[in-house]
């Protein structure tokens, strides 16, 4: 390899535990000791978000683990959530 060349590679990884559920850095909110994501309740006629605690675990790149307070398939906001904070 010479600088400036690209390449492609796989990573693979051995776990004994079960698949995690990861979130962008972007979409969490320290508040303190808490860190919270804004999940969206919206229904047809009302946008809305709830502002949910969650567990993070470890930091995966620009991601975190969520230990717990996150259901897969749950839709959030991802990025601006102080905006989303300050307006509420």
């Amino acid at each position: 390899m010479k600088p400036g060349m690209f390449a492609e590679g796989v990573i693979s990884s051995q776990s004994d535990q079960k698949q995690q559920l990861l979130i962008p850095r972007s979409a969490v909110l320290w508040t303190g000791s808490r860190s919270i994501v804004f999940v969206d309740v919206s229904t047809a006629e009302t946008p809305a978000f709830e502002a949910r605690e969650v567990v993070l675990g470890k930091r995966a790149g620009n991601e975190y683990v969520i230990e717990s307070g996150l259901n897969a398939g749950e839709h959030m906001i991802t990025d601006r959530t102080f905006k989303v904070d300050a307006a509420a």
